[in-house]
């Protein structure tokens, strides 16, 4: 499966998306990715070319209904657009390369889990929490 988002795709709370067989999501410039509590972007199969991707111009976004909600994307992440979390947490649980592009802000918490292991090309990073062994 092969998706492409320019506009507004919504991830309702409670639900995942499965990731399985090589399957990519491309969140486009202009693309806004948005979470809702308890929802995830799932690594099904563990296929290392399942992917998400945040372009340039493209923007992840959690609004947690309160401080204790998260969403999480499980799946490998290449992001060079924007992170948005007003409130909750983001929870980034699988492998992640976040480009010279990258922002992410936002009184919510952008985490990387210790499952995660981050490759940094540059960006502006505000609010980024690291949790055990994850290290930048």
């Amino acid at each position: 499966m092969a998706v492409v988002n320019d506009g507004t795709f919504n991830l309702p709370g409670g639900n995942a998306l499965y990731f399985t067989g090589g399957s990519t999501f491309e969140n486009a410039s202009g693309g806004n990715l948005v979470f809702s509590n308890n929802s995830s972007m799932s690594n099904f199969d563990s296929n290392a070319a399942n992917l998400l991707t945040n372009d340039s111009g493209g923007t992840l976004s959690y609004a947690g209904s309160s401080s204790s909600e998260t969403a999480t994307i499980y799946v490998p992440l290449v992001d060079n657009g924007a992170a948005s979390v007003t409130l909750g947490t983001l929870s980034i649980a699988g492998n992640v390369t976040l480009g010279t592009t990258e922002t992410a802000t936002g009184a919510g918490v952008f985490s990387l889990d210790s499952t995660a292991t981050p490759a940094v090309g540059g960006g502006v990073l505000n609010g980024i929490t690291l949790n055990s062994s994850s290290q930048l």
